[in-house]
Formats: C-alpha cells, sequence, structure tokens
C-alpha cells in the first residue's frame, strides 16, 4: 500500500498550509496542555508525509560530506554566536533577559534529559523537513524569494506561541538554515544545525 502511493507524484500545494496547521494547532494544544507532545507529534506525522510518500524529499536527507561539513560548521557558528552575543545584546536591551526566562518557562525545561533530548531533534528534524524541503526545491530561479517567503510565513506561524522572541528567533534563524539548505542542497546541514543549537541552548545549558 505504501510503495503504490509513494510511487504516485504528490502535489506540494498542500505542504506549506499543512505546515501552517500543525504549527497553530501545536501551539493551541500547548497552551491547552501545557505540554510540547501535542506539536511534537503533529509535526513528525507532517514530516512524515513527505518521507514516505515523496521520493525527493528522501533524497534531501542523503548524507553528503558537503551537507555534514556545512551543518557542523554552521552549528559551531551559530551556538558561538549565541552565547557571545547574548550577553552583549542584554546589556543594550535588558528586557531580553526576562523575555528569555519566559521563553524558557514556555518551553518546560524540567523534562528528564534523555527525554528532552529525543524531543528536541524530533521536532527540529520534523521543522526543517516541512518548512525547508521540498518548498525550496523549485529550482535556482527565485531561490532566495522563496527562502524569504517560506521564512517569513515560518516565523509568523510562531506567533501563536505568544512569544515574540520566539517569531524573532524562528525568522533569524529560520534564514539561516534556509542558507544551509540552499547551500548544501540537502536537508542534513539544517537538521544538523538546528538540532545541535536546540539541544544546546535550550536543552542543556540555558542562557539564562
Amino acid at each position: 500500500m505504501l510503495a503504490c502511493l509513494a510511487a504516485r507524484p504528490m502535489s506540494p500545494r498542500l505542504d506549506l498550509p499543512l505546515a501552517v496547521a500543525v504549527w497553530l494547532s501545536g501551539f493551541g494544544l500547548l497552551a491547552w496542555t501545557g505540554s510540547w507532545l501535542p506539536l511534537a507529534g503533529l509535526a513528525a506525522l507532517a514530516a512524515g508525509r513527505l518521507v514516505f510518500l515523496d521520493a525527493g524529499t528522501r533524497g534531501l536527507l542523503l548524507p553528503t560530506g558537503l551537507s555534514i561539513a556545512l551543518g557542523l560548521g554552521g552549528a559551531a557558528v551559530m551556538v558561538a554566536a549565541t552565547y557571545l552575543l547574548f550577553p552583549l545584546v542584554v546589556r543594550v536591551v535588558p528586557e531580553l533577559r526576562p523575555a528569555t526566562a519566559e521563553l524558557y518557562r514556555l518551553l518546560d525545561q524540567h523534562w528528564p534529559r534523555p527525554a528532552l533530548a529525543g524531543l528536541l531533534l524530533l521536532v527540529s528534524a520534523s521543522e526543517e523537513i516541512l518548512w525547508r524541503g521540498r518548498a525550496l526545491s523549485s529550482g535556482p530561479k527565485w531561490e532566495w524569494a522563496r527562502i524569504l517567503g517560506c521564512t517569513a510565513l515560518y516565523s509568523a506561524a510562531h506567533a501563536a506561541s505568544g512569544s515574540m522572541l520566539l517569531v524573532a528567533l524562528a525568522l533569524v534563524c529560520g534564514l539561516f538554515w534556509a542558507a544551509l539548505r540552499l547551500w548544501g542542497r540537502s536537508l542534513i546541514a539544517p537538521i544538523l544545525a538546528h538540532a545541535a543549537w536546540d539541544l544546546l541552548v535550550m536543552g542543556w545549558l540555558p542562557l539564562v
């Protein structure tokens, strides 16, 4: 059954509307249940739809030396920039510290570390597949226009969380992850950078 479905080309028209619906529903359920599990589950299901039914998405998940190097290098740049710039920016914008503390409260850092790591890896990989997978695979024409459009939509979908800091982070980080996706022609680079940043900054070594 899955083999038959996978053999049929799947229209990309629903990809971004589905991603938006998942994020809006997931953040709504987060506010209601206080848990990230519904968002993680919905994101994984939507990403699984692409992985199992779209050959192009599976092709983007094949690792190459370039994509791995870009991912590891991108992760190092993101993590270093975050820890170096945060104390400097807080001096100029003191409101950033309480906003960051509130974001950590929203993300709920009281999970056991193995469970938190698994959740962050699942969500980060699903995000990249949904938002920076075949949505950016229409060819070289207007590539950066698609990147800007998809990233703006990705950022706006985070407004449902109620955290404007998360919206800003989604915009800045989303542009960087999309650039990695473009340069590496693969999802491996943004998945590695996204997962590493989430694990360290959002999980094990919080900023506040």
